[in-house]
């Protein structure tokens, strides 16, 4: 088996040591059960049906395919053996090969405490490494948090969609934010 890819260990603002590194194919059901606390939550991302072993088993194995041939960055945070948080960068194509989405999400307990500034400022450095021009992403205009950060790291506001998507008890609209490197 091969070696796992440690980017960082992370000291959480509560203390807490957390393993920052690549995913890999050993990882769908930390994914699974990650992603499935935060549809429980009715967390603001965009899925909100929980996911199967099966369904993350492939997830994985194409975001490791991804990472390979250079068309993703993704990083997990690991505290004890959970995964907290998942964060990557999808490369565009075609014309838009210099642009990478921003997509990231904290489990609850790993909320303000620095983790998700950090994962995305190490995101920045590698995708500046790896020759991206642009970083985009949507948010939620009611996630006040998520926006203080990227504000906060350099994103700004460049557009919004109107009723992005259904959530809780109506529809919220995204905003549209970019950072260039």
């Amino acid at each position: 088996m091969q070696p796992k890819q440690v980017i960082e260990v992370y000291k959480a603002k509560d203390g807490r040591d957390v393993i920052i590194r690549v995913p890999d194919l050993g990882d769908a059901e930390g994914l699974m059960n990650y992603i499935n606390e935060l549809v429980d939550e009715d967390a603001p991302i965009l899925t909100n049906e929980r996911q199967t072993y099966a369904s993350e088993i492939r997830y994985v194995a194409d975001e490791v395919q991804k990472i390979l041939e250079g068309r993703l960055i993704a990083l997990v945070a690991i505290a004890g053996n959970k995964i907290v948080a998942h964060a990557e960068i999808r490369r565009g194509s075609g014309r838009a090969s210099h642009v990478g989405t921003l997509g990231i999400g904290v489990l609850k307990e790993f909320r303000n405490l620095g983790l998700g500034q950090e994962l995305i400022r190490l995101l920045i450095e590698l995708a500046r490494s790896q020759g991206y021009k642009l970083i985009k992403l949507e948010v939620y205009a009611g996630n006040a948090p998520a926006i203080h950060i990227y504000k906060k790291l350099g994103f700004v506001q460049t557009g919004f969609v109107p009723k992005m998507g259904s959530f809780r008890e109506g529809y919220e609209d995204a905003l549209i934010m970019c950072m260039a490197l």
